[in-house]
């Protein structure tokens, strides 16, 4: 092939390539003139994010059989259906009638302040200090998500847990694109229509909506089942930008993330982590010990400029306060986190605590499902993916471990609420697990382990006594 046949076929491929990505392309055009209007249309720049998702979730649901939109309608369905169940029946939990937390409480007030502001016209700067609307910190993501819906349907604090139910009931079709998104790169194909087994993404999609922890925490006023929403739809996007190239899903990615770090700013740093540890695996190791090697030195350069010793020093004084006393040792350490696996496990729902109010009768539906269902089936698909070297799995696994890993950190692993994010990762991997030819032999596993701890527990009760 000569040198002019070669430009030809090249400059072929480029338009090509444009033409079918120029959906994408239109999307990136949009973002640049909401960013362009920022100054006149603030609001353009918080609702980008959400405009591509909307737009990443038609182009991903289009292609497929009308069987499966159908599915995806019925499990969202179900979502909406439980929860508003349990809404209905038990009730929720108004802060101005009965006051428990400061949190719940804390949030309605900013969301109306804020509501109302944008009522008169008045759009604050949220994140500066001083009295409401102004919040004096930069996790506004909530708060701003709580404000639109009283904007739109009323200060009451049934709004919000509307609101809850929504987002609630969205997350078993972000489940399926994220199961989809495994069982596609599991085949090693980019094409979503193509041959593909959809038994993974509909077994997501059911568990996600049979989750009854989002039921529980729904009916509270609170940021958890606003960020499992903006979580999960930041990481399939992650996960199929890395695995298809495509510019859709990275764009919206990109624009997601700051969404879910206004909201619990760790949980974004998961994110860009685990996409991280998945483009490594990709890369030779010589290039990966260099790259490591350059951080540190770069990382031991800057501690000895004045601002960037401060700030590690700030970094590593909050990172020791979170340890509690017993836990400033060695020995200590290793004691303190290993005991928090099987609390981490088992022991952060419902159970009789030895410290803290009442236990959470409410949740102990969910924890069932978790315990019987979940756990195993997701022991088993990380053992499937393992097998077939699925190395995409490394972007929800490390998200997840980094995730649990905070939990042991700062609760001892006793952290029912701050974990909801992470359980459409679990119920995902549970999905994998079901097409494990090897699930029944997982399942007894875990069922051993889980009949060995509480015999243990009883023991140990009766010993005590």
């Amino acid at each position: 092939m000569s040198h002019l046949q070669f430009q030809s076929s090249q400059s072929r491929l480029f338009l090509e390539n444009l033409r079918k990505q120029r959906l994408d392309l239109a999307c990136v055009v949009a973002v640049v003139g909401a960013i362009a209007l920022r100054s006149s249309i603030p609001a353009l720049i918080w609702i980008s994010p959400f405009a591509i998702a909307l737009v990443y979730f038609a182009f991903r649901v289009a292609p497929l059989p009308r069987t499966e939109k159908s599915w995806i309608a019925g499990c969202c369905g179900v979502a909406l259906l439980i929860n508003t169940i349990v809404v209905t029946a038990f009730g929720y939990h108004n802060p101005e009638v009965h006051y428990v937390m400061l949190d719940d409480y804390q949030y309605l007030l900013e969301g109306r302040a804020i509501s109302k502001a944008w009522s008169e016209g008045f759009y604050p700067a949220l994140s500066l200090k001083g009295t409401l609307p102004y919040l004096g910190t930069l996790h506004t993501g909530y708060q701003r998500a709580l404000a639109c819906a009283f904007y739109l349907f009323g200060g009451k604090p049934l709004a919000a847990i509307a609101f809850n139910v929504f987002c609630i009931s969205l997350i078993p079709a972000v489940g399926y694109l994220m199961g989809l998104t495994l069982a596609v790169s599991g085949r090693g194909k980019s094409n979503d229509a193509e041959g593909t087994d959809y038994t993974i993404p509909r077994a997501a999609a059911l568990l996600a909506s049979l989750n009854l922890c989002y039921a529980y925490w729904g009916t509270w006023i609170l940021k958890d089942c606003f960020l499992s929403l903006v979580f999960a739809v930041a990481l399939v996007q992650s996960m199929d930008f890395l695995f298809s190239r495509r510019i859709l899903p990275g764009l919206g990615c990109i624009l997601m993330i700051p969404i879910v770090a206004t909201v619990r700013v760790y949980s974004a740093a998961f994110l860009v982590v685990g996409g991280a540890a998945y483009v490594l695996s990709l890369v030779p190791r010589r290039y990966v010990s260099i790259g490591v090697a350059t951080a540190a030195i770069a990382l031991a350069l800057v501690t000895y400029s004045d601002r960037g010793g401060t700030y590690v020093a700030q970094l590593m004084h909050s990172l020791t306060t979170l340890l509690p006393a017993e836990a400033k040792t060695t020995t200590g350490s290793i004691k303190y986190f290993a005991a928090g696996v099987p609390r981490l496990l088992l022991a952060p729902y419902a159970w009789v605590k030895a410290i803290g109010p009442n236990p959470l009768y409410g949740l102990y539906p969910g924890m069932w499902f978790l315990y019987l269902v979940v756990y195993p089936l997701g022991f088993a698909g990380l053992h499937l993916a393992a097998r077939r070297n699925n190395l995409l799995v490394i972007v929800p696994f490390v998200t997840l471990a980094l995730a649990w890993m905070l939990r042991l950190l700062t609760f001892a692993g006793d952290s029912p609420r701050q974990r909801l994010y992470t359980e459409v990762i679990l119920t995902t991997f549970a999905a994998i697990g079901i097409v494990n030819p090897q699930r029944k032999r997982w399942v007894a596993a875990w069922y051993g382990f889980l009949i060995l701890f509480a015999a243990a527990q009883l023991i140990s009760l009766y010993r005590h006594n």
